[in-house]
């Protein structure tokens, strides 16, 4: 299905920019859907909330490669 938008053209250069699509409707098209699948990802990730339960006395730097200080 076609629809008919009103883009500004900054908008427009800028997702070409970003995407090296040539075309404009290409550029535009994969913008959406990436922005599409951020959202996705992120409502995923927002449906773990209170789901997840760590062992008890588990200590998350303790794994961690980069360490952390208190001072």
């Amino acid at each position: 299905m076609t629809k008919t938008l009103e883009i500004e053209d900054a908008l427009v250069d800028a997702a070409r920019a970003v995407t090296g699509e040539t075309d404009d409707r290409a550029a535009v098209e994969r913008i959406l859907k990436g922005a599409l699948a951020i959202r996705r990802k992120n409502a995923a990730l927002l449906d773990l909330v209170g789901k997840v339960e760590f062992y008890e006395g588990y200590d998350p730097k303790a794994l961690s490669p980069v360490r952390h200080d208190p001072g």
